[in-house]
């Protein structure tokens, strides 16, 4: 594939779209998809190829229009858990999208390993409405959970999600949380709408969204918020749903959003969003920046440029992976331009605001980490014992060696029942 890619920006554009084509379209081998991406891309310069432009720039909307129909899809309801909380079961839920088959009855699974144990699988049970649900197991406190969905269709092809299983993995660590902010934008908790720009227009609201649609068909803005409850509120850019396609969307800018100021320690934070961004592409796709300050705004790092979504989408990300950043005064920004000669439709909505501070304060004889000595604890400490002679206990199991002898023994035993509280 050669793709007019003059700079990093480009080629993370072309990396997205191969991923989002991907996300729709699971069967298809990276050579198809580079194929696809050249066929419908946006030629420019002299007509074809040519030196300077290749085969021409990205078109994410047409290569999703002319790619094949899947042969199964994995969608999810809820995001995916990236922390756990330990010693518990973790319900999860996927939905199957039937496309050219249709998924087999018992042929949707979980694999899944703790730590660096065995590969364990178990049966997803149908919840209707093509949802399935299972518990990941429990996971012993600071360990980590991998794991990959499969599904068989009736002719007999499998599908995956990460859609690289099993060598991609999805992963959650085992540790207790604390929500430090929470914003499904019902109420106003102080965000600030700013816009820049001589006759900008398309600026953010908190309003219930009644959709859009661009001029060829597709959805523009959503005509429902991503809150799982009866919320029906989010933060949108400027609506006219009565208009014609892209009155009032952003134009000029930038438009920003940008969060109240959240006190954060010094444990790693994690933050979690819905992001909703549609721009009609162009000669250059106006992109959905998300920015990240620790120190009240004076300092921004980007976060992400979205240059597309797949309807609404869940976006995570955590403050130890800006490491440059300091301070305890954390705000989020979320902007979007459409600088001149503005051809492009574009809009943004986000919703579902978390910040939650992950963290495991493991004390002696606490397996599961919620605080307690208590009867999980007590199941846990005879399936961790080791004997007086072996010295290489479980992985968690470190929090019932009382004596620190490096295994846990019938020493143990008795400074775990004088903590035990059931």
């Amino acid at each position: 594939m050669n793709l007019e890619t003059s700079s990093v920006g480009a080629v993370g554009l072309v990396a997205g779209a191969a991923a989002l084509v991907l996300s729709y379209a699971p069967q298809l081998s990276p050579l198809e998809v580079g194929q696809l991406l050249e066929t419908t891309s946006d030629d420019l310069g002299e007509p074809g190829w040519d030196s300077f432009f290749g085969a021409g720039r990205v078109n994410v909307f047409s290569a999703l229009l002319q790619a094949p129909l899947p042969t199964l899809r994995f969608e999810h309801p809820e995001p995916l858990p990236t922390t756990i909380v330990p010693g518990a079961l973790t319900p999860i839920t996927v939905r199957i999208v039937d496309g050219v088959e249709s998924v087999l009855p018992g042929m949707v699974m979980l694999h899944y390993r703790i730590a660096d144990g065995s590969e364990q699988s178990v049966d997803m049970n149908p919840l209707g409405q093509g949802i399935f649900g299972v518990d990941l197991p429990p996971t012993p406190c600071e360990e980590t959970l991998s794991y990959y969905f499969q599904a068989v269709g009736d002719g007999q092809t499998g599908v995956f999600d990460p859609i690289d299983a099993p060598a991609g993995l999805h992963k959650a660590i085992a540790v207790q949380e604390s929500i430090l902010f929470y914003d499904d934008f019902e109420f106003d908790q102080g965000w600030e709408t700013i816009v820049e720009g001589v006759g900008t227009t398309g600026g953010w609201v908190r309003s219930e969204p009644v959709g859009t649609v661009a001029g060829t068909g597709s959805a523009a803005q959503p005509d429902y918020d991503r809150s799982p409850d009866a919320g029906a509120i989010c933060f949108i850019t400027g609506q006219n749903p009565n208009g014609a396609p892209g009155t009032d969307d952003v134009d000029g800018g930038p438009v920003r959003l940008v969060s109240p100021s959240i006190s954060v320690g010094a444990d790693d934070v994690e933050v979690r969003y819905a992001l909703w961004h549609h721009t009609s592409v162009g000669v250059d796709p106006d992109v959905l920046l998300v920015e990240v300050s620790r120190d009240n705004g004076v300092a921004w790092q980007e976060v992400e440029a979205v240059a597309q979504t797949d309807g609404w989408e869940w976006r995570v990300f955590r403050l130890s992976e800006f490491p440059t950043l300091a301070g305890d005064s954390l705000r989020v920004r979320f902007s979007v331009a459409d600088p001149p000669p503005d051809v492009s439709l574009t809009e943004s909505a986000v919703d579902e605001f978390l910040v939650r501070e992950i963290r495991c304060d493991l004390i002696d004889g606490d397996f599961d980490g919620n605080g307690l000595i208590d009867q999980l604890d007590y199941a846990a400490f005879f399936a961790c014992m080791t004997g007086p002679t072996q010295r290489d206990p479980a992985p968690g199991c470190e929090v019932f060696d009382f004596d620190t002898n490096g295994g846990i023994d019938l020493k143990d035993a008795q400074a775990f029942q004088n903590r035990y509280n059931p």
